[in-house]
């Protein structure tokens, strides 16, 4: 008989849930939020993005919020990243994961605020960022 597979959830209300809000969410709400799914015993959370604020005002406060959150040990505090610089933020802020926007089609970026400025499409061949983590050239 075959094994079952393994479950991973990662909840996302405290990203995805409030992005798209027409009001400001205060930093307190954001963080009751999660003390409320930590406490549920929800191992992964993703707490924020880091966005520029002009694009998702909602995220302005994110570096408060993730650090409120790594006060939880029993759970992987992670945050969604839209490109390098969001990854620098994110690592700098201490998230024990990142998650990053990936697209294999034009029509998810022609729909979303990031995704519209000109000339930004899906890369026609194979890429790769090899900057480190660290902030090095890469270059060996």
């Amino acid at each position: 008989m075959a094994r079952a597979p393994d479950v991973h959830i990662c909840e996302v209300a405290s990203r995805d849930g409030l992005q798209n809000l027409d009001i400001f969410v205060p930093t307190e709400a954001k963080c009751a939020l999660i003390d409320t799914i930590a406490a549920a015993g929800v191992t992964e959370i993703d707490a924020g993005s880091f966005v520029p604020p002009k694009v998702v005002p909602q995220f302005a406060d994110v570096d408060a919020v993730i650090a409120h959150a790594l006060t939880h040990k029993s759970a992987t505090i992670g945050a969604l990243v839209p490109n390098p610089k969001g990854a620098e933020r994110a690592i700098a802020a201490g998230v024990n994961a990142v998650y990053f926007v990936i697209s294999a089609s034009e029509t998810p970026r022609q729909c979303a605020p990031l995704g519209r400025r000109a000339g930004r499409g899906v890369p026609r061949g194979p890429r790769r960022d090899r900057r480190p983590a660290g902030g090095g050239s890469g270059r060996n």
